[in-house]
């Protein structure tokens, strides 16, 4: 696989993960 690629999904992917606990702790605390 490229390493562009690889580092792309990577960001994404934890970003979305970021983004899934912000929006979980919202939930739990809101």
């Amino acid at each position: 696989m490229d390493l562009a690629f690889v580092t792309a999904f990577g960001i994404v992917y934890a970003i979305a993960t970021l983004v899934l606990l912000a929006l979980g702790l919202a939930v739990i605390f809101g």
